[in-house]
């Protein structure tokens, strides 16, 4: 086996899709026995749809994402059901980015992956060893498992910047409320209010004083909750990217504030060229050194 590649999220199958277009055997490892249902919009930039490109998939991004100057306004209000107290539009993108729904692109990117998926299990050493008593023998591991990166850990990669600056409470629910913004802060419960991709379906972010944030939030409207978390607000990079035959990319490798894994297009492109590097390294058209980053 080519390559061994820890986590399921984004950052992860890009990473296993690009790895096995440019023709590697590879394995993908994850805890998650499925996608993770979110589905907020984030924005694509041109390089990354252009790498999506190699999975055949950038003309589906193309037809199905949301140019960013249609996404809407943001809005400032004290609750929802008052009078706004500020809108500004959404500042310019660049041209040909797109915004398009995380959950159905990480989807996307795992039907068209020529790797090995394995889900629902962890990988317990460097040596590949599973939970379920198997083991993957691969000449190159790649972290993609996080802002507490197991494999980052494991290689001892010690990393810089502040950490966890803070944690942002959140719940997703279902109501019947106004769709004329992009997104809206919400000063009655220090937060923000984010429409998802299902109908009627939104994610509050909040900050965790009221005991009731919906309500305080968006009124005396029927509410349906579908569940709640905390958010991590994280600024935090790897010292280096590799060590050894151990590589790092999206979250595991530098997250930036406000939140892990909202870097959508840097996490593609970042995948891709990682791919492209190991490919050379193991056709013997490069130096393992081809390997180390200069970009964090």
């Amino acid at each position: 086996m080519d390559v061994l590649v820890v986590g399921g999220g984004l950052a992860g199958q890009a990473a296993a899709a690009f790895v096995a277009a440019h023709g590697l055997t590879c394995t993908l490892v994850s805890r998650a026995p499925a996608v993770r249902p979110t589905s907020r919009s984030q924005l694509l930039s041109p390089a990354a749809i252009g790498a999506l490109d190699v999975l055949g998939l950038g003309d589906i991004v193309r037809a199905e994402g949301v140019d960013p100057s249609k996404m809407g306004d943001t809005i400032e209000v004290a609750t929802l059901d008052g009078p706004e107290l500020d809108r500004r539009p959404q500042p310019p993108a660049e041209p040909g980015a797109m915004c398009f729904s995380h959950a159905r692109l990480t989807s996307l990117v795992e039907q068209a992956s020529g790797a090995e998926i394995r889900r629902g299990l962890e990988v317990l050493d460097l040596d590949g060893r599973l939970s379920d008593g198997t083991s993957v023998d691969a000449s190159y591991i790649v972290g993609a498992d996080g802002t507490d990166s197991f494999v980052r850990r494991s290689a001892a990669i010690p990393t810089t910047g502040p950490g966890e600056l803070a944690r942002q409470a959140g719940v997703l629910f279902r109501a019947r409320l106004r769709h004329d913004f992009a997104a809206a802060r919400i000063n009655a419960v220090g937060g923000m209010l984010l429409p998802e991709d299902d109908p009627d379906t939104w994610l509050l972010l909040h900050d965790g004083r009221s005991p009731d944030p919906v309500r305080a939030a968006v009124g005396d409207v029927d509410v349906t909750v579908l569940g709640s978390f905390e958010l991590p607000v994280i600024s935090m990079a790897a010292q280096r990217s590799r060590a050894g035959r151990v590589l790092l990319v999206g979250d595991a490798a530098r997250t930036d504030p406000p939140a892990p894994g909202l870097d959508r297009g840097r996490i593609v492109t970042d995948a891709h060229d990682l791919a492209r590097r190991l490919a050379a390294v193991v056709r013997g058209e490069a130096t393992p050194e081809h390997l180390d980053r200069t970009d964090g």
